[in-house]
Order: C-alpha cells, then sequence, then structure tokens
C-alpha cells in the first residue's frame, strides 16, 4: 500500500467537526469489531472535541445522514462503509477470526454448533436470531436508541455470563447470556403466539 493509500486509512486528521467522519473511519478499521463500538467510537471522539466543535459536528451530521435516518443509524451506516474500504490481509483476518472471538477463560465456554446455550432454553450454537436489539445511548443528548441486527450464536459461557454473537459482516457482539436468554423467549413466545393466530384464522378460511 502506497503512503497516500496508508494515511487515507489508517492515519487520523485533526479532531474537528470537518475531520469527524475520516476519523471514526479509521478507528473503526483499527478498533471496532461491531457496529455498537462505532457507536461508542464516536461518542468518544466527539467527547475530546471543544464545545463548539462538538455543536459544529452535531449540525453537519444532520446535514449529511440520509432523511430517514437518525445519526446512530449513520454511524452505524458509516462503520460497514469504512470497514468494507479496508484491503483485507492475512494479518487482519487472523485478528478478526471467529476462533479469537470465541477463547474465553472460563471452562465451560461452549462453541460446537449444535449444543444448547442453556438446558432450559431451545437456543443453540449455530441458531440465527433476527432482529436482535441493541439499546445504544444517543451520540448527542439523553436517551436511547435500538439497533437491530441479525445475528448468529458463535458461544456463550454460564460462568462468565456472555454470549458472543456475530452477523453477516463478521462483526462481534458480546452480550450478558441471561439478558439474551430472557430476550430470546420473549421473541419465541411472539413468533409462537404470531404462528397460532395465523393458523386460525386459515382454519376459519377453510371452514367457510
Amino acid at each position: 500500500m502506497i503512503q497516500s493509500q496508508y494515511e487515507d486509512y489508517f492515519k487520523q486528521r485533526d479532531n474537528t467537526s470537518y475531520n469527524f467522519r475520516h476519523n471514526l473511519s479509521v478507528y473503526c478499521r483499527k478498533e471496532a469489531n461491531s457496529p455498537l463500538d462505532a457507536i461508542n467510537l464516536a461518542k468518544d471522539i466527539i467527547g475530546r472535541m471543544s464545545k463548539e466543535e462538538q455543536e459544529k459536528t452535531r449540525v453537519l451530521l444532520n446535514k449529511i445522514k440520509k432523511q430517514d435516518e437518525s445519526i446512530n443509524q449513520f454511524l452505524v451506516r458509516t462503520y460497514f462503509e469504512a470497514i468494507e474500504a479496508v484491503p483485507l490481509n492475512e494479518e487482519l483476518v487472523k485478528q478478526n477470526n471467529k476462533d479469537n472471538k470465541i477463547a474465553r477463560p472460563f471452562y465451560d465456554t461452549i462453541s460446537t454448533n449444535g449444543q444448547k446455550v442453556d438446558k432450559d432454553s431451545s437456543l443453540k450454537i449455530g441458531d440465527t436470531i433476527e432482529n436482535i436489539a441493541f439499546n445504544m445511548d444517543k451520540v448527542f443528548g439523553p436517551g436511547k436508541e435500538k439497533i437491530y441486527e441479525t445475528v448468529t450464536v458463535i458461544s456463550a459461557s454460564k460462568e462468565g455470563n456472555s454470549v458472543v454473537l456475530m452477523d453477516k459482516n463478521k462483526s462481534f457482539y458480546e452480550i450478558p447470556r441471561d439478558e439474551l436468554l430472557a430476550g430470546y423467549e420473549k421473541q419465541q413466545e411472539k413468533l409462537h403466539k404470531a404462528e397460532v393466530q395465523h393458523q386460525r384464522r386459515n382454519s376459519l378460511e377453510i371452514e367457510r
């Protein structure tokens, strides 16, 4: 990679509103394992700006985001565009290999497809969960915003109360095991009720 390309991909610039998106992209390529990391990185970058630059950044992001996007959704899109532009090499692949994410200092870590995450749950390693919601702080102002992802379960530990998830872009998310199981069971209950209602409607239509 020539020097100008390297600096464009991996060298940060002055921490100003004008350079915010470039700097966030650089940090995403170096440090982020998921879009959620990108939102936290954005908060850190903005937090180190002067009050004047923070306000300029808020105004700028509201101007350049799509009409139907929130700022957090814009940051998620920035993350995916940033990592897509990175020229993959063997070292980068090894650093982000899911085996590295599976390794945990807990004796009970499971990572084999088909193993149950918990004896009282139907959730297994290798299962895909659609529309899992992550509550993220808004970058500007109070409040939280839900970010939805479709992910695969790749490892879990009861002792460490952790589950590692991976999305289709091989971004990683580590969340509390008990929180995931509770949310998954609620999701399954809703899906089951919806399926029962659908079957009832079909049955009534047939009887007519």
